[in-house]
């Protein structure tokens, strides 16, 4: 079977961006024992979506690449997903480093986005398929 990588990071990458604020405000509602006033920035999905794919699409081409290269170096589509899991990890943790306080907090609306995004891309690496058959 043939690898098709960029279709695999891609789908992985838009369902992680497109999910991710939508994991993240459930987790905001059960942190706050179903208050919804804290979720106030949910009308404004659209935008964050839209932003969300813009400042992440070069962590996609950087996911992309990497995975591309790691992915001749195993045999087996179970290991391609491992790296990816590993490297989408990586990324998407690196992104929160700037903004790490020595006390994270389910309050933090940026945090559990991140950790939304984090679920997303350990989600997609796994539903989605690394290989596709090749038509002959």
């Amino acid at each position: 079977m043939k690898r098709q990588i960029l279709r695999y990071t891609l789908k992985v990458w838009l369902s992680s961006a497109a999910v991710s604020p939508g994991v993240a405000a459930i987790l905001q509602f059960y942190n706050d024992d179903g208050d919804t006033s804290k979720l106030n920035w949910l009308p404004g999905y659209p935008l964050i979506l839209f932003f969300e794919l813009v400042l992440t699409s070069p962590l996609w081409v950087l996911f992309w690449v990497f995975t591309e290269t790691t992915s001749n170096f195993f045999k087996e589509d179970i290991w391609v997903r491992w790296v990816a899991t590993a490297s989408g990890l990586a990324i998407a943790c690196t992104l929160c480093l700037p903004e790490a306080s020595p006390q994270v907090s389910m309050d933090d609306t940026f945090f559990t986005i991140s950790l939304g995004n984090c679920f997303c891309i350990v989600g997609g690496c796994w539903y989605f398929d690394v290989s596709k058959p090749v038509n002959q």
